[in-house]
C-alpha cells in the first residue's frame, strides 16, 4: 500500500531510492501469522555458539527464523506460523532446543503474533525515535511483545498480538505520516 495515501494501494518495493533524511519514517506495515519460541535459562548469554545451535533446530525442520529478539538469558525465535506444519513439529523443535540448552531451561511457545514494521532511512541516528514509536503504540493500549532492530537502524519491528496490528498501523500512520 502507498503509505502516503493509505489505504490506497500502490507502493513499490525497491532496493535503492532517493531518501529525504528529514522524513524520519517513510512507511509502516503489518503482517500477522507469526509465532515465537522463548528460551529462558540463567547463563544462556554466556554459552558459546548457543544461538547457532538453537537456530539449527529450526533449520532442521525447514522453518525460517524471521526475528531472533532477545535479552540477557532470554532468546526468542520468531517464525511464520504457516511454516509449522503440525503440533508435532512444535514439540520436535522444543525437544531439539532442550537438547541444546538442557532441561533446566524454560521454553515457551507463543502463537497468534503479528509484526508491525516501521521503516525509513531517516530512523538512523535519531535519538528517541524508537521511544516515540513505542509511546504511540502504547497509547492505543497495545502491548509490545518483542522488538527487533538492526544496527543499520532502517527498520524497527514490533511484535504484537495479531488482533492489535491494524490499530497499531493506524496510530503510527496518524502520528508520523498523515499529511
Amino acid at each position: 500500500r502507498n503509505t502516503k495515501k493509505y489505504p490506497q494501494e500502490g507502493t513499490y518495493v525497491v532496493d535503492d531510492r532517493v531518501t529525504d533524511f528529514g522524513e524520519r519514517i517513510l512507511g509502516v506495515a503489518y503482517n500477522n501469522g507469526f509465532c515465537a519460541f522463548s528460551v529462558k535459562k540463567y547463563g544462556l548469554n554466556e554459552e558459546i555458539g548457543v544461538l547457532w545451535r538453537i537456530a539449527k533446530a529450526f533449520s532442521d525442520e525447514e522453518a525460517s527464523i524471521w526475528f531472533p529478539p532477545g535479552g540477557i538469558d532470554d532468546l526468542s525465535f520468531v517464525v511464520r506460523q504457516e511454516h509449522l506444519k503440525d503440533d508435532h513439529m512444535i514439540g520436535r523443535i522444543k525437544n531439539s532446543i532442550y537438547r541444546v540448552v538442557s532441561e533446566r531451561a524454560k521454553i515457551t511457545f507463543y502463537d497468534h503474533l503479528g509484526c508491525l514494521a516501521v521503516v525509513g532511512k531517516g530512523l538512523a541516528g535519531r535519538r528517541g525515535i524508537s521511544a516515540d514509536i513505542q509511546k504511540t503504540i502504547a497509547e492505543t493500549g497495545i502491548n509490545i511483545r518483542f522488538i527487533s532492530q538492526g544496527i543499520e537502524e532502517d527498520s524497527i519491528s514490533y511484535g504484537v498480538d495479531d488482533t492489535d496490528g491494524p490499530k497499531g498501523v493506524r496510530a503510527i500512520y496518524d502520528h508520523f505520516l498523515r499529511e
